[in-house]
């Protein structure tokens, strides 16, 4: 399937927008920051965000004015959402009381998935 007619890809590239949009930095972690890293095929299941905890629920109201659909979740660590049957979640605390800091942003890379170009965690964060 091409990437422009592929809902997972589309939903990747319009939240990412949005992120940017709204100034915040979010980095890509869980499935989709492991088949970027290790090259695979396989389509992952959600679109997983790790972001600074003030940048969260601003994130996940920008994300709802454009149609995203909030899901159920412990919004002490993460805002889920989905859209188009793809679901999004803005992480903003970890296991382990792990957040996103300065130096994370600073060790995270621009990484291209389906020609999306894709803030990336790096692998010891």
């Amino acid at each position: 399937m091409p990437a422009e007619d592929d809902p997972f890809v589309e939903v990747l590239r319009q939240t990412l927008d949005v992120m940017a949009g709204s100034g915040v930095r979010a980095l890509a972690i869980g499935e989709v920051a492991d088949a970027i890293l290790r090259g695979t095929q396989q389509r992952p299941a959600s679109i997983e965000l790790f972001l600074l905890p003030q940048h969260a629920e601003r994130a996940f109201e920008d994300l709802r004015a454009r149609g995203y659909r909030p899901r159920g979740g412990d919004r002490r660590w993460r805002f889920g959402l989905s859209r188009s049957g793809v679901e999004v979640d803005l992480t903003h605390r970890s296991a382990g009381d792990v957040y996103v800091d300065d130096e994370m942003l600073r060790r995270s890379t621009d990484r291209e998935y389906e020609q999306v170009s894709v803030p990336v965690a790096s692998p010891e964060d």
